[in-house]
């Protein structure tokens, strides 16, 4: 089944805009069962984030994001992208399954 990702922060971008027009939602995925711990780590290894970081960069360049998206949809599935984009870079090299496994759900 693996963890999905509900961006902090992404919740309160797609209420702000509800009343306007309902955006069509979506949700960046790791199928991979062993993201979460890669994500948080374990007992015996140290994490090694990648989803919180990918949430990071991809909100830092939200503003340009923005700018290209026409409508609310199209900038939450952007936005969804762009943070699946950035994990899939900073997934880490060992786990090949990991980064292929990421993605965005519609």
């Amino acid at each position: 089944m693996g963890f999905a990702g509900k961006m902090i922060g992404f919740g309160a971008v797609e209420k702000l805009f509800q009343h306007i027009n309902p955006p069509k939602p979506a949700t960046v995925v790791v199928k991979a069962e062993h993201g979460v711990f890669v994500e948080y780590g374990t007992s015996r290894m140290p994490p090694q984030p990648f989803l919180r970081p990918g949430i990071a960069k991809a909100m830092a360049s939200f503003k340009a994001t923005e700018a290209r998206a026409g409508d609310m949809s199209a900038l939450i599935e952007a936005l969804a992208e762009s943070i699946a984009k950035e994990a899939r870079a900073l997934a880490p090299v060992a786990t090949g399954e990991l980064r292929d496994s990421i993605g965005v759900e519609k």
